[in-house]
């Protein structure tokens, strides 16, 4: 095996950013054959670059992570990835540090982060909460803090405006990350926890709101 996760062993191209989560469980439970395994796959795993064009106002030559092989660098799987080096003490190799100018590259002029492109067709694309945080989270303990401030103080300015579970606790890490009051979220986060009714129960996100109200440095340690 070549030491990826993906969706299911049916479908082995599938769902390849998963391994980056790997790599956060392995390293924190000191599971390093299996960590080694996933981290060689991550830094063999490059997005697609092309020329650059100079209708689009973004880098296309910079190489992050894809959802599957053979695409363009998105936002997530390329945060989800530095992250994972990050925690394994990578987060110096020329891979980590390119992926980085890719999320800055990707930012939206206001701060934010949309998935991918900042812009569409001279328009700026709206930043979505979830990404933003995880982004910033990302780039922690490795971006000059003026390079996030802009995007640090649209999350604080926005906080009313997050409702989703995801986007909730990703706005407390981010923000409880470098320093910034994220009182007022932990409690509508734990307020919304509370009120989900059985059919809106996502797993994933539940356990992302229980490890940001926990309080404990899994992304940033």
């Amino acid at each position: 095996m070549d030491g990826s996760v993906s969706v299911n062993p049916e479908h082995r191209g599938q769902g390849l950013w998963l391994t980056a989560q790997a790599a956060i469980v392995f390293h924190h439970y000191g599971l390093k054959e299996n960590l080694k395994r996933a981290l060689d796959f991550l830094l063999s795993l490059r997005s697609v670059t092309v020329a650059n064009d100079p209708r689009l106002k973004q880098d296309n030559t910079l190489a992050g992570w894809p959802w599957v092989p053979g695409t363009f660098g998105w936002v997530e799987p390329t945060a989800w990835s530095l992250i994972a080096l990050h925690l394994s003490g990578q987060a110096g190799h020329p891979r980590a540090v390119e992926g980085r100018k890719l999320l800055l590259d990707r930012r939206i002029p206001s701060g934010g982060w949309n998935y991918g492109n900042p812009n569409l067709d001279d328009k700026e694309l709206l930043p979505f909460w979830d990404t933003t945080g995880l982004a910033l989270v990302a780039l922690y303990g490795h971006a000059d803090p003026k390079e996030v401030s802009t995007s640090l103080e649209l999350m604080e300015e926005n906080q009313r405006k997050i409702e989703s579970l995801s986007g909730l606790a990703w706005a407390v890490f981010c923000l409880e990350a470098y320093g910034r009051d994220a009182g007022r979220l932990r409690t509508r986060l734990q307020n919304v926890m509370g009120s989900l009714a059985d059919e809106d129960l996502h797993s994933g996100n539940f356990a992302l709101g229980l490890i940001a109200l926990s309080g404990k440095k899994v992304f940033t340690a």
